[in-house]
């Protein structure tokens, strides 16, 4: 028996060990993969360049299948929709692609506004990312949330265990 919980210690502590480290993968490539980029291209400080930064965020954004679905696993919002997050993101690329294709024929105060507008559309106050809460962590977002349930249950044995001895 006491080997049985020294493998089922070992088990758990290596479990915790892969979430953490997945946690750590999925948040490093979606701040290189998009969060970077649309943070870029809500501080450019000309069209083009917002224009070129949203579709890289767009190509990684497409590529990992960022376009549609939920995250939020009881509750489904407009917060947490991803196709309203995608369609957003698409639509200012589009405004944005609309001005560089009218070229000199777009006025600077069009350019800033435009600029402005996108700055909106990606951001809360200018600041922080609008990005559904939990994004990186999709299409895992239930699978992880099974796995800590699971490690927290295991967890809630052994403290039970010890105190029943």
């Amino acid at each position: 028996m006491r080997i049985f919980k020294a493998f089922l210690s070992v088990i758990l502590f290596l479990a915790i060990l892969a979430l953490i480290s997945f946690s750590i993968t999925k948040k490093t490539n979606a701040e290189t993969g998009y969060r970077d980029y649309l943070s870029l291209a809500a501080n450019a400080s000309t069209v083009q360049k917002s224009y070129d930064f949203l579709e890289k965020a767009l190509d990684y954004i497409e590529e990992n299948g960022l376009t549609k679905g939920n995250t939020d696993i009881f509750t489904k919002g407009p917060l947490t929709d991803i196709g309203i997050w995608y369609e957003q993101i698409k639509g200012a690329r589009d405004t944005l692609f609309e001005i560089i294709k009218k070229g000199d024929q777009s006025s600077q105060l069009e350019k800033d506004t435009a600029l402005m507008r996108i700055k909106e559309i990606l951001t809360y106050d200018g600041v922080d990312l609008i990005v559904p809460a939990g994004l990186d962590f999709y299409p895992f977002y239930g699978e992880s949330f099974i796995f800590i349930l699971i490690i927290l249950l295991a967890f809630l044995i052994k403290i039970l265990e010890k105190i029943n001895k």
